[in-house]
């Protein structure tokens, strides 16, 4: 009789150890089945330090490679970053998901870098989305109002013109007169009465007068505009006037859009009203927006119907991103989302300076996280998940999934080829095309997955899976579950990160270290447990199920078929009914003896070792072995 293992895989923490499947492990660590052999993962071998001055104790990092040079992006603080959607910018966004912050932005230059590392074009981050001008306090001079004939009321004498250098001033004259005729005759002035007076003062109007309104926008550096600030007044000009707009400003606020927001243009627009009726904003002129200076001014000197007015505004609904927004992400079809509380937020396609309000949804439950796959974005909240779906935020579809499985890590959050997982109370939660299950209700039961303690993962995809990061406050480690092959268990590793990025197809770990001077510094390490240059193996330990042979036995023979036998590299062990019974050093791949011992009825096989082992035996006799 004999025991013989020539598949493996990882472990199953649900099942009972003599429940397992034959290949199954009760326990595992650093060690990989990709291969269908124990193989030990890569030791990885050297961390690096943030080269930037200001950020030695980054948590969070991002690495763009380009034309050979890596350009690196480092953050104090917890950070979700998200590139530019367009294809042609290296521009980089990111939420700060540890406090409340705005959405900020940097580009980078990938033009004339003299070295790797070389960061963005001016070291500066930026807020994204700009604010609209304040022109409350706009001062517009440069009109010659025009002077307005009044019809002669028959009894009295001829009244004198009045000039109105607005609709608004009509409009109050109006009323004014409705109002004083109301009080001296106690007859109420109906509204079709005032409303027909008020048109008659317009179709008075000289032929040579123009109903005018002003926007203004803010453009920075890099051509992101903002919404208009615009200048509700309809003016009435002359034809031929040329209107002054003096934008006032309080001491610092322009160095602050200039700074803050990169600011360096301001935009104006006047509205035109075409031969149908509508009117609508075409731009006319941009002004410089320098930093000194408590003022800006712009001159508005295109004839009136001159063909030389341009495009027509379109941000007039680009609001600015919401301060505290978490979780930034953007679908395949270029819309970024985020998330306040219960409230998500979508981006204009392809512009994620603009989110306007009206593409907002509001969530029944709190928040936890947001992913997507293809153009689907996934609402991990603190009851059951949500689909949102679409290529067009104005018309996106919702969703609830009907399980009640809430997300306790923010962090666990992770986006998939064909999916989202996140980390509930009870497991991991996979979401995908009109679905949501326990994916790993199979493996764990809630009080194994309670032992690591869920709220404490924080993950990322590897490879074709599912790479966490746990501490219950006593240990700490890491595990991965293949997405694409459920058999092979969860496979443990005794790595620890306290945050992580992808660099291209790695896993980069971040974690503290002792600074060459001293003092506490962040590194990052290369999580790559397959493959790797160079390529150092880690010792493995992997523990079979327990074995309930049918009758009490006397196992006394054993064979390790590994790769090779370096010296002292290969230490197998047998337990028997829970106890020690052999320890050895294994030296070639001919069997070998077991320590004599009574009969036993449970037994279980652990192989440590720094090489790839293909198959192991334990038999009662040395020809067992062989059969």
């Amino acid at each position: 009789m004999h025991i013989r293992i020539n598949d493996f895989a990882g472990t199953l923490p649900k099942l009972h150890p003599t429940k397992l499947p034959d290949y199954a492990a009760q326990s595992c660590q650093n060690v990989m089945v990709e291969h269908g052999v124990l193989t030990p993962s890569n030791q990885a071998s050297n961390s690096y330090a943030s080269n930037i001055v200001g950020a030695e104790n980054f948590v969070s990092a991002m690495f763009f490679d380009h034309d050979g040079k890596t350009y690196k992006k480092f953050s104090n603080e917890l950070a979700k970053f998200a590139f530019s959607p367009v294809h042609d910018a290296y521009r980089l966004y990111w939420t700060t998901e540890d406090k409340k912050a705005p959405l900020m932005f940097n580009d980078w230059d990938v033009g004339g870098a003299s070295d790797e590392y070389e960061l963005v074009t001016d070291n500066f981050d930026y807020i994204a989305g700009l604010p609209a001008p304040e022109v409350k306090d706009t001062v517009i001079t440069g009109i010659t109002p025009p002077v307005v004939e009044q019809e002669p009321v028959e009894g009295e004498e001829p009244a004198e013109p009045i000039t109105y250098a607005s609709i608004t001033d009509a409009i109050k004259d109006m009323f004014k007169k409705a109002m004083d005729g109301q009080n001296s005759s106690g007859v109420d002035k109906k509204e079709g009465e005032i409303s027909d007076a008020v048109a008659e003062i317009i179709a008075n109007m000289p032929d040579d007068v123009e109903a005018r309104v002003y926007a203004l926008t803010y453009v920075n550096r890099f051509g992101d505009e903002s919404a208009p600030g615009v200048i509700e007044e309809v003016l009435y000009l002359t034809k031929g006037d040329e209107p002054i707009l003096t934008i006032p400003y309080a001491e610092g606020t322009r160095t602050k859009l200039t700074r803050d927001y990169g600011i360096n243009a301001i935009r104006l627009y006047r509205s035109v009203t075409n031969s149908i009726g509508v009117a609508q904003f075409l731009f006319v002129k941009e002004y410089l927006l320098t930093m000194t200076g408590d003022s800006v001014t712009l001159i508005d000197d295109m004839p009136y119907g001159s063909t030389q007015i341009g495009e027509p505004l379109v941000t007039m609904n680009y609001d600015q991103p919401r301060v505290g927004m978490k979780g930034l992400g953007v679908t395949n079809s270029g819309v970024g989302y985020g998330y306040v509380d219960k409230t998500i937020c979508l981006s204009e396609p392809y512009t994620l300076y603009a989110w306007p309000r009206f593409y907002e949804l509001i969530s029944q439950h709190t928040i936890m996280g947001l992913g997507h796959y293809d153009n689907t974005i996934v609402v991990a909240t603190t009851g059951n998940p949500i689909l949102i779906s679409g290529s067009d935020p104005e018309s996106m579809s919702v969703l609830s999934l009907p399980l009640y499985e809430g997300c306790v890590s923010p962090r666990s959050m992770v986006n998939l080829n064909h999916g989202c997982m996140y980390a509930s109370e009870n497991g991991l939660v996979l979401v995908t095309t009109n679905s949501a299950k326990l994916l790993t209700e199979s493996v764990f039961s809630t009080r194994d997955w309670q032992d690591i303690k869920p709220s404490s993962i924080h993950a990322t995809a590897y490879k074709n899976g599912y790479l966490f990061f746990w501490d219950n406050g006593g240990d700490k480690g890491s595990g991965y579950i293949d997405l694409n092959d459920g058999s092979k268990g969860v496979l443990w590793f005794d790595e620890y990160a306290l945050n992580t990025f992808l660099d291209g197809n790695l896993v980069q770990m971040i974690n503290k270290d002792t600074a060459a001077m001293g003092g506490i510094i962040s590194k990052h390490t290369s999580f790559n447990p397959e493959y790797g240059e160079p390529f150092t193996s880690k010792t493995f330990k992997w523990r079979s199920k327990t074995f309930n042979v049918d009758t009490p036995r006397r196992m006394l023979a054993a064979q390790v078929v590994a790769d090779n036998y370096p010296a002292d590299a290969i230490t197998f062990r047998v337990y028997a009914d829970q106890v020690l019974l052999h320890e050895s050093k294994v030296k070639s791949n001919k069997p070998f003896r077991v320590k004599n011992h009574s009969v036993k009825r449970d037994f279980s096989i652990e192989i440590e070792s720094s090489v790839a082992i293909r198959e192991v035996v334990l038999a009662e006799t040395m020809r067992d072995t062989i059969l």
